[in-house]
């Protein structure tokens, strides 16, 4: 009750100052005199505490007797309180505060959360190992549609709740202090306050639902058009949402170059995506790179156009979060800005004359840069941006802050590479693939693992974002400056 209450009104232990006082200091001492007074066998009252269910008092003898109000406070005819607080703590606790808007709020947020969490379909499926695993498939759009009006209605609720508990202390406490010339302190609970707000704050968060349960998607690999004749070049391509992107583009006839720094698990992943689509007409290739080795992405680059006429989309889908820390990249930068940032920008730099060429011949938006950003920039990005290149450049000593700032730094890539080059055709974006089960959490403590496995999906489905970024044609695209 101590931790959470609403307020606390208690009587004072020396003589109020004229301020505390308000009008008459003399008063005010008079009236803490009387309350000193003890009659034989009634215990004074010393301090009362009000809560949304129950009231509570401490009496001389530091012991303390609650009830559901005042009247239902054992004793209650039996002890001391010349100046009225348990009256005071009644009347706050039956006619100015109430729990109700709490209640509806916990109810929609539990209505909205039991209605996506346990959407029908959950099934098994046999994985690569011959394995089962429990595939939980997006809620529809119906259903995704309701929960985000509920919680928008929670938040209201949860904000007019927070905002009449902080102003109904606020005002009860400073209106008995006045009537009792400061003979009685009235405190706030922070601890009540704090709660009625990060109510609000959890409502609000319930608006980003959609980036923990997502609606059904609308293109998989069952209706994506014939890539037949383009090429791709999907960086983390043999693992993860990039192996299922990888598998989806070749089922669907598309030429595409795996990019990763281990060939081994390349040459296995190809294997595999040949067995999982045996009558494709595209082609799978590997393209050896290491996103943290400038001079490996330079390599590479030349590589790759050395090779190929023409590059249609280009996938910065590869990434790191949270390694041990102090990890640093061949060219001693900050491992998670290297990998995510640096070496993509330079990759992406070098193929962007094939990429403008291709996209002088090729149908208007659909030469592509697709960068991979992530929720935490959502939540993690400092308000406002960046104060300065070097809160975004100099590392951090907490790894998930280095990882918010490389992944914002996607954004801010390709924002800028929009102006770049969308005027000659080539259409630059950055998406979040959603919360998946990869091997993205392999540097996190195994607990987080197990803590957020209820809110995680197959990588297939962050391919289908990926799909969207980099496949789908959007109206009104002319090859302008275009970034998301």
């Amino acid at each position: 009750m101590q931790a959470f209450r609403l307020v606390s009104i208690s009587y004072a232990t020396e003589a109020p100052s004229p301020k505390e006082a308000m009008l008459n200091a003399t008063l005010g001492s008079s009236m803490l005199d009387l309350s000193m007074n003890e009659t034989e066998g009634t215990p004074l009252v010393r301090e009362v505490q009000v809560g949304y269910f129950s009231i509570c008092v401490r009496l001389e003898s530091e012991d303390w007797q609650c009830g559901i109000n005042g009247a239902a406070v054992p004793g209650r005819p039996n002890i001391s309180d010349a100046l009225g607080v348990v009256d005071m703590g009644h009347l706050f606790r039956t006619k100015t505060v109430s729990p109700a808007l709490f209640i509806i709020v916990i109810l929609l947020c539990a209505a909205t959360m039991i209605a996506l969490s346990t959407f029908p379909g959950w099934h098994e499926e046999e994985d690569t190992e011959g394995s089962l695993r429990e595939i939980k498939p997006f809620p529809s759009r119906a259903v995704s549609t309701l929960a985000l009006l509920s919680s928008l209605l929670a938040t209201a609720v949860a904000y007019v709740a927070a905002l009449w508990q902080h102003t109904s202390c606020a005002a009860t406490g400073t209106l008995f202090e006045s009537l009792r010339y400061g003979a009685v302190e009235v405190h706030i609970g922070a601890g009540a306050a704090a709660l009625g707000w990060i109510s609000v704050f959890v409502s609000i968060m319930g608006n980003t639902y959609s980036q923990f349960f997502p609606p059904e998607p609308r293109l998989t690999e069952a209706n994506l058009p014939s890539q037949e004749g383009r090429v791709f070049v999907v960086t983390g391509g043999y693992s993860g949402v990039g192996q299922a992107l990888g598998l989806m583009l070749y089922r669907a006839g598309g030429t595409v170059y795996i990019a990763g720094r281990d060939e081994s698990k390349a040459v296995a992943a190809i294997a595999q995506m040949t067995a999982d689509a045996p009558d494709s007409l595209g082609k799978l290739a590997f393209l050896k790179v290491a996103l943290d080795d400038l001079a490996s992405v330079k390599v590479a680059a030349q590589q790759f156009v050395d090779t190929e006429t023409r590059l249609d989309v280009l996938f910065n889908n590869a990434g790191v979060s949270n390694p041990p820390a102090g990890s640093i990249s061949a060219q001693g930068f900050e491992l998670q800005m290297a990998t995510n940032c640096l070496g993509p920008y330079l990759f992406t730099q070098l193929l962007l004359p094939l990429l403008v060429e291709t996209a002088a011949t090729a149908p208007p938006a659909s030469v592509r840069v697709v960068f991979t950003s992530s929720i935490t920039t959502d939540h993690l990005a400092p308000r406002g941006g960046a104060s300065s290149l070097a809160d975004m450049t100099v590392p951090s000593s907490v790894q998930q802050n280095n990882y918010t700032h490389s992944k914002t730094g996607n954004w801010f890539l390709a924002s800028e590479l929009a102006r770049q080059v969308g005027p000659r055709g080539v259409l630059c974006m950055a998406q979040n693939p959603g919360n998946l089960r990869t091997s993205l959490l392999r540097h996190f403590h195994w607990f987080v693992g197990y803590a957020v496995a209820p809110l995680l999906y197959e990588p297939r489905f962050g391919a289908y974002t990926e799909f969207v970024g980099g496949v789908v044609a959007g109206p009104g695209q002319r090859g302008r400056r275009q970034a998301c």
